[in-house]
């Protein structure tokens, strides 16, 4: 529940976060020793809650170590990512469910995001920018982001990074895929049984984990769109639940919103992600590297740390 105290003032979440630190972290820590990097096996609940901005005394975790987030313990997920060695990713899909409020000035890298549209050219741009060929990547914004095209594309891209809303399937939505007892799904008990998650698109409809699971990918993800909302089992489900079945379709790497930061904030951090992956770092460590920016910037301005802006992206190594 601590990290629900990113909604509140600096001091509640100075305590909150002490808190969160004595109960989850330092009963574990004293049996971790020196190692520098963590392997955090998540659940519908430690998904939500940002391990890397919990104290540690005068400096937090994500200064001293650097966590990978898994979704199960295998002998691939386990070794070092091969990021390095991955073929350059330059066929890339760019995916987001535009608003008509979206309409207007647009911002480019790396300055704030005009909603979705903004942060759909931001992220061309830094593809353009890296790769210059404008026919290895797709966008696809509003209407043009169909079902039957995403289903069609996603297979076909090295890199994907979708703005669509997470969506929760209950039992009476129409689905593509029916689900099986125990495929890519919640925890038990995590919520009633028969639901899923899916990310909206063209409308009513949506791209639900039981399809995206069944997929043939070769793709890392970024998913703009998620909010496993901290201390809501059931929104951290959801989350996770995407997140698996991204992992099963055989994605690398998923990047996950905990909550969407300021426009400023997540722009910072998506170029920060970008440029670090397409220069060969793992995702896990080009997303650490700018979150360490940001915060030494906000403890410049004002000596607080401000979770809220840093701690908002999740990057969770696939099994490949």
């Amino acid at each position: 529940r601590a990290g629900a105290a990113l909604r509140l003032g600096a001091d509640d979440i100075d305590v909150l976060m002490e808190r969160a630190a004595e109960t989850v972290w330092r009963p574990v820590a004293q049996h971790l020793g020196d190692e520098l990097r963590i392997l955090l096996v998540l659940d519908p609940v430690l998904v939500g809650l940002p391990f890397e901005a919990l104290p540690t005394g005068e400096k937090l975790l994500v200064e001293e170590r650097t966590f990978v987030h898994l979704t199960e313990v295998s002998r691939s997920s386990a070794r070092e990512s091969s990021a390095s060695r991955r073929e350059v990713e330059a066929t890339f899909l760019i995916a987001g469910a535009v608003e008509p409020r979206d309409a207007g000035p647009r911002f480019l890298t790396p300055g704030p995001l005009a909603g979705v549209a903004g942060e759909l050219e931001l992220v061309t741009r830094l593809h353009d920018e890296r790769f210059g060929s404008k026919a290895q990547r797709l966008q696809l914004a509003g209407e043009n982001a169909t079902l039957a095209r995403l289903l069609a594309e996603l297979p076909e891209r090295a890199a994907i990074h979708l703005a669509l809303p997470e969506r929760v399937m209950s039992p009476n939505t129409p689905r593509l895929v029916e689900p099986t007892p125990g495929d890519t799904g919640p925890a038990p008990g995590a919520w009633p049984p028969g639901r899923t998650a899916g990310l909206a698109v063209d409308g009513a409809a949506a791209l639900e984990a039981g399809a995206i699971a069944l997929l043939d990918l070769r793709a890392g993800v970024v998913l703009t769109g998620t909010s496993p909302a901290p201390g809501d089992v059931q929104a951290g489900a959801s989350s996770l639940d995407l997140a698996r079945a991204f992992i099963t379709a055989g994605a690398s790497s998923v990047v996950l919103t905990r909550w969407r930061p300021a426009p400023e904030d997540l722009a910072a951090l998506l170029v920060g992600l970008y440029r670090g992956v397409w220069a060969g770092e793992a995702p896990e460590d080009a997303l650490r590297r700018v979150q360490l920016e940001i915060l030494e910037s906000a403890r410049a301005e004002d000596g607080r740390s401000h979770p809220e802006r840093w701690a908002g992206l999740l990057a969770i190594r696939g099994n490949r």
